[in-house]
């Protein structure tokens, strides 16, 4: 339990992305089967508060990093913690929202270079895994359980609001949670943080927006087919 709880660092490891990416495939293939279950649902979410909460309980033991980087103000965390809430308060538009936003941060997640620096297993690479594995598995089964429709001014609201209160937690914590602060690659430059902001905001709102608009399209496709199936029959 120490060892999975350690807290000196191993240096610059990384797991099989190929092999976390292929097992991820097959989730995706068997969850898809089993979209219409809400209890596989509910089973997701809980899943989540728990390797959440267990992260936290890691950071905890490194005080030092528990403000900067162990509370879930990351994106995908934030998701994590705030999805089963929202879905359980029938918060429709920003259960939808945060679907996309966990899907849109996994796929993201599963193509960098794991931010982890210890080797396999500790609780950083193994949360960050099942996490996001969940995450994947909880946006599937959202999505194809509501139905309702995102407009692109309720995605930009949520977006801003989230985004300017995680620059609030970052000011306060001299932290850069979701790296709004300063982005964690060099771009050759050093963007200022109106820049960052602007635009991570737009990128957020254009892509769910896009995408939430192309599934809107696509159920209506399917209904149609199905609609002149049955006039054929």
């Amino acid at each position: 339990m120490e060892y999975f709880f350690r807290h000196v660092a191993d240096g610059e490891v990384s797991f099989n992305v190929a092999v976390v990416k292929l097992c991820l495939l097959f989730v995706i293939l068997g969850v898809y089967r089993f979209r219409h279950s809400k209890w596989l649902l509910q089973v997701t979410f809980i899943g989540l508060l728990i390797l959440q909460g267990l992260l936290m309980v890691g950071y905890l033991g490194e005080p030092a990093l528990f403000l900067k980087e162990g509370l879930p103000f990351y994106h995908c965390r934030l998701v994590a913690c705030i999805l089963p809430f929202a879905y359980w308060l029938k918060r429709e538009k920003l259960t939808l929202y945060l679907a996309w936003l966990g899907i849109i941060g996994t796929i993201v997640a599963f193509s960098v270079p794991e931010p982890s620096k210890y080797l396999w297993p500790h609780i950083t690479n193994v949360t960050y895994i099942g996490s996001h594995v969940l995450l994947m598995v909880s946006g599937i089964l959202v999505l194809a359980q509501i139905h309702s429709a995102l407009k692109v001014k309720t995605v930009f609201a949520i977006s801003t609001y989230m985004n300017g209160c995680l620059v609030g937690v970052n000011l306060v914590l001299h932290a850069n949670y979701s790296y709004l602060m300063a982005l964690p690659f060099d771009l050759g430059f050093r963007p200022s943080l109106p820049l960052i902001f602007g635009a991570m905001t737009l990128l957020m709102t254009a892509t769910i927006s896009c995408l939430a608009a192309w599934q809107i399209v696509r159920k209506l496709h399917v209904r149609q087919l199905r609609k002149h199936a049955l006039e054929v029959e």
